[in-house]
Order: C-alpha cells, then structure tokens, then sequence
C-alpha cells in the first residue's frame, strides 16, 4: 500500500471519529454492511453530542443494525474534540 502524508489545522470545538473497519464493516445476518455512509448520517444527526455520546449512539446503532449477528471483526472507536 502507498499512504499519503497530509495534515489539517483544527479549530477550537473541531472533532475528530476515528474507527476501525470492523465499525463500517458490521454485517446483519443479511450480509449487509453498516457502511460509511451511516457512520456519517450517524455524526450528523450528533453533531452536537460529547464524545461519549457519540460514541454511545455508533454503538447503539451498530447493535440494531447487526441485530444479534455473530461479530466477524474488531469494533474500535475514538471521538476527539480539540480544544484549543
């Protein structure tokens, strides 16, 4: 694999969701995937909530989704908020 090297500046109150791929790779006994796309819909519906919060409403959300769905992979979640 090539990886690229970039950075950002934050801005106070900016976060940060980082995860492993077993999060957006959460299969239902469908063999659906939880997928990025409701990561993001997940955050947005969040945006305001601490990083405990968040975490706690990714968490929520994966169990619904899997619904009891044998877990094939790692789930590994962090929430950052830069203060400054």
């Amino acid at each position: 694999f090539e990886y690229e090297e970039s950075s950002i500046q934050l801005e106070s109150g900016d976060k940060i969701f980082l995860y492993t791929d077993g999060v957006s790779e959460a299969e239902n006994n469908e063999h659906k995937l939880f997928g990025d796309t409701t990561i993001m819909d997940i955050i947005n519906l969040n945006i305001s909530a601490t990083p405990r919060e968040l975490i706690g409403k990714m968490e929520e959300e994966i169990s619904a989704h899997v619904n009891g769905f044998a877990q094939s992979d790692d789930i590994t979640m962090m929430a950052i908020v830069y203060n400054g």
